[in-house]
């Protein structure tokens, strides 16, 4: 869906879902993204997050987008980022065919450089080699055995990225 701003430009908006709980099939929280893709709305530096659909119009007032309770209600969902699946492919799989760590990664890198949050240097090339790797190739066991990264190393920096969204996400009930 796109939506035009105040100079008359139009911006691309996405509702996504974010799974973290791996006993629930289901979204924890939604959050809608603007611009091309990789930017949450946001109040003072925080994200904003919601945990029921019904909640989008008041986050998207939240965060400053002007469009219409209507238009916002015809937004579905475009993607969920699985970190439940993620951790446990990080954890026990040779492959990711689904891609789920990759779009998970990619998108804890786009909202951890919002929160201004200073990420361990350790993570921040372990996550970014892993990431580097996955972009090329679907390949979790290749990774491991040319590296000297554990999986636990990866599991730590995605659980510390995950602790900075949601410490510094402005959570809508």
């Amino acid at each position: 869906m796109t939506e035009r701003d105040s100079g008359n430009v139009e911006t691309n908006l996405w509702l996504v879902g974010i799974r973290i709980d791996p006993d629930d099939e289901f979204p924890i929280f939604y959050t809608i993204i603007t611009g091309d893709g990789d930017t949450p709305i946001q109040i003072d530096h925080r994200m904003i997050l919601f945990d029921q659909i019904e909640l989008m119009p008041k986050a998207a007032s939240l965060g400053g987008l002007s469009e219409t309770p209507d238009k916002l209600r015809s937004l579905e969902l475009e993607l969920v980022y699985d970190f439940a699946a993620a951790l446990y492919l990080v954890e026990n799989a040779a492959t990711d065919e689904s891609a789920d760590v990759i779009n998970c990664l990619n998108f804890l890198c786009d909202v951890v450089k919002t929160t201004n949050a200073d990420m361990p240097n350790s993570y921040r090339k372990q996550l970014s080699d892993f990431a580097a790797h996955l972009t090329f190739s679907r390949s979790l066991s290749d990774y491991f055995e040319k590296t000297n990264d554990q999986r636990s190393d990866i599991i730590n920096g995605i659980l510390w990225c995950l602790g900075c969204l949601l410490s510094h996400a402005r959570i809508l009930h």
